[in-house]
C-alpha cells in the first residue's frame, strides 16, 4: 500500500475575498481549490506551503498556522493561513486560473461553483469557513 500523503492548502484573504484557484492542467480532479499541494520529505507544513505558491502562483507568502485539517483514507489535508503581500502579483504558472471570492456574496459564489466544482475536501472547509 502507498504512504498516506500530506497535502497543504493556503487560506488567504485579502479584503475580505478568499484565493481559490483551479486545479493545474493535467493534474485530475478538475474543480477549484485552496492553492497548495504535497508536502515534501523532511519539510515542515509550512515550508511545503510556502514552496507551493511559489511554485504555482510565483508569489513570495507570509505562511501562518494550521486551521484545519481533513482526513481521507489516502490524505492529510491542512488548510493553513497564510498571506500574499498586496505588492506580489500572482502569475499561474501551471495554467491554472485564480479568484478572490467573497464568502458573503452567496450569488457570486453559487455562478462560480456552478462553473467550476469546489473539490470535495476544499468544500468542507469552505462550510466549516463560511458557518
Amino acid at each position: 500500500m502507498a504512504d498516506k500523503l500530506t497535502v497543504v492548502a493556503g487560506v488567504i484573504r485579502r479584503n475580505g475575498k478568499l484565493l481559490l484557484t483551479t486545479r493545474p492542467e493535467g493534474k485530475p480532479p478538475y474543480g477549484l481549490e485552496f492553492p497548495g499541494g504535497k508536502v515534501d520529505k523532511n519539510e515542515t507544513l509550512s515550508q511545503a506551503l510556502k514552496r507551493e505558491l511559489a511554485e504555482e502562483l510565483g508569489v513570495d507568502a507570509v505562511v501562518f498556522d494550521p486551521i484545519y485539517m481533513t482526513c481521507t483514507p489516502k490524505l492529510d489535508l491542512w488548510f493553513i493561513r497564510a498571506a500574499i503581500p498586496e505588492t506580489e502579483e500572482i502569475i499561474c504558472r501551471e495554467q491554472q486560473q485564480y479568484f478572490w471570492l467573497d464568502p458573503s456574496d452567496e450569488m457570486a459564489v453559487r455562478e462560480l461553483f456552478d462553473k467550476i466544482p469546489l473539490l470535495p475536501n476544499d468544500e468542507k472547509f469552505w462550510r466549516f469557513l463560511c458557518s
